[in-house]
């Protein structure tokens, strides 16, 4: 993938991911780009929820309301990225980039 094309790639990932309707908990997205262990071009999306979220809510059904939201849009995404999503509270993220470590965009 050439430099244009994989600029182009990130911009369509990050449009696809601003159409998708996401539950009322997740504040924002944030991505890492990059390839995964097999070599192929990937993208991670960060689901950056509330912190209350994370105490409320039952885990098993967090994961089901992001799945069943994110799900679309990586069928759409697969065809540029190898797509993967972690999720994060406002708390670790906000610790994350206080020390530095976060990367994300």
């Amino acid at each position: 993938m050439t430099a244009v094309q994989e600029r182009a790639s990130e911009q369509i990932v990050r449009d696809i991911i601003k159409e998708t309707s996401l539950p009322p908990y997740v504040t924002k997205t944030m991505f890492r780009f990059g390839t995964d262990s097999s070599g192929d071009a990937s993208v991670t999306v960060y689901a950056i929820i509330e912190d209350r979220a994370a105490k409320e809510i039952k885990s098993q059904d967090m994961v089901l309301d992001l799945f069943t939201a994110f799900q679309p849009a990586f069928e759409r995404i697969n065809e540029f990225r190898v797509p993967y999503w972690r999720v994060r509270t406002e708390s670790e993220q906000q610790e994350m980039e206080k020390e530095g470590y976060s990367d994300l965009t």
